[in-house]
């Protein structure tokens, strides 16, 4: 009889995980899994996401936990210790974690593995103590009761393990590559307060004031040598290292909020390496993109149709016939331009683009500054790149950064004459140095 409400409970569980799996949530689970970053940069909190997996996951190990009493008869330690979670992971690797029956028959399949003694427990008495202690030549008579057990007596002869002091490591007193990085973020931004509107981006980075003016319309391409700081000034913009000073959009302060909340706000990033979740389909992923506002029973519900913001950004990137193919075999271009279109459905208002051409070809390239172009109009967008031709071909303005400090501003013609710029590219920074 037990067997039977352990089958029908099994059943129940698995098609409850597979209604959880098949919903939006199920699908952003997926994504924290494969990118939990861009999950953040997306406006969602990750921490949020796990504690409901957590929530639902120990509530069905309370369920078989309740019904595993009934099988043992009594509960131990040992019952719940390493060696069983282990067992645990070893059936999910059998199984299969992208599937939902894989792990319940890898389970089964370790759980009938295990030697008949670790299968099910003997009733409690001296016989429990010598379930495994059998050998080919015949069991070991018990013990009797209040002498030590052969393993308290092994305990007893194991001497004590003396910790020795490690030797003094040199490079202990040298800060390691985050305080470095810390110490380099001191910069003070803004960044537009209203569209159509100029506002000044004021960063100071060293002790160096740079100030900075985007329009709306204006697309500003942020060049320099490496270690300029371009990068650093993206990571201050989105949360993503720690900073002093203030930054502000509309009036509302970012500096110490979460990356997810900034998101939120409608300051959005790429990476240089595109952060898609691959084992999703192009429209899933801009699903995700676009639901961060949405209710947890709305996440709980399976996706009926398709958002019209959705099919726009699908349009506007040229992926609408790639729709239900999985990002994973999309190419390096079409990659990056599914990043710019959660960008689009996340109605993020500042794109801070990090080399969104590198490693891509010809052509790519030129559908991406075209691109760029279209969702610039309406956009603040600021590209952080190497490629000059590609700087020479798009960019409406240019600044360009060398040590933490602004050392040209303007079209590309006036950066491309600036003495200062031209010594920073042959290699040679003395100029800089000395302004």
């Amino acid at each position: 009889m037990l067997f039977f409400i352990v089958a029908a409970i099994l059943l129940l569980v698995v098609a409850a995980t597979r209604q959880l799996m098949q919903s939006r949530y199920g699908e952003l689970l997926v994504a924290v899994r494969d990118q939990e970053e861009r999950v953040r940069f997306l406006g969602y909190d990750p921490a949020d996401i796990k504690v409901v997996a957590y929530t639902v996951a120990a509530f069905f190990a309370g369920i078989a936990g309740a019904m595993f009493v009934p099988i043992v008869g009594i509960i131990s330690p040992s019952d719940v210790g390493i060696v069983p979670s282990i067992a645990f992971l070893i059936g999910v690797a059998i199984g299969g974690r992208t599937t939902l029956l894989g792990p319940v028959l890898g389970a089964i399949g370790v759980a009938w593995a295990r030697p008949p003694c670790r299968r099910a427990s003997p009733p409690p008495g001296p016989t429990r103590r010598h379930c495994c202690s059998s050998s080919s030549s015949g069991s070991s008579p018990p013990e009797s009761p209040g002498s030590p057990s052969s393993v308290d007596v092994a305990r007893k002869q194991i001497p004590p393990t003396i910790p020795r002091p490690l030797p003094p490591n040199p490079n202990w007193s040298r800060p390691d590559e985050r305080t470095r990085i810390r110490r380099q973020c001191r910069y003070v931004c803004r960044v537009p307060r209203n569209p159509g509107s100029a506002s000044p981006i004021r960063w100071i980075h060293r002790r160096r004031r740079v100030d900075l003016t985007l329009f709306q319309g204006d697309l500003r391409f942020l060049i320099g040598p490496n270690g300029a700081g371009k990068t650093t000034l993206v990571d201050a913009v989105t949360g993503l290292v720690p900073a002093t000073g203030s930054v502000t959009k509309s009036g509302i302060e970012l500096l110490g909020k979460k990356t997810h909340k900034i998101a939120r706000l409608g300051v959005g990033r790429t990476f240089q390496t595109a952060s898609v979740f691959e084992e999703l389909s192009v429209l899933q992923n801009l699903d995700i993109a676009a639901g961060a506002g949405r209710s947890p029973w709305q996440l709980l519900r399976r996706r009926k149709d398709v958002l019209p913001e959705i099919e726009q950004a699908l349009e506007t990137i040229g992926l609408t016939a790639h729709r239900d193919t999985p990002a994973g075999i999309l190419a390096h271009g079409q990659k990056q331009w599914l990043e710019i279109g959660m960008l689009l459905v996340q109605n993020a208002d500042v794109l801070l683009l990090d080399e969104p051409v590198a490693g891509m070809s010809g052509d790519e390239r030129e559908e991406t500054g075209q691109l760029l172009r279209r969702i610039g109009a309406q956009r603040t967008v600021v590209v952080v790149e190497h490629d000059m031709d590609f700087m020479r071909a798009f960019a409406t303005s240019v600044t360009v950064l060398a040590r933490g400090k602004v050392i040209a501003d303007g079209t590309v013609e006036e950066v491309q004459n600036n003495p200062q710029v031209q010594q920073v590219y042959l290699g040679t920074t003395a100029a800089v140095q000395e302004a």
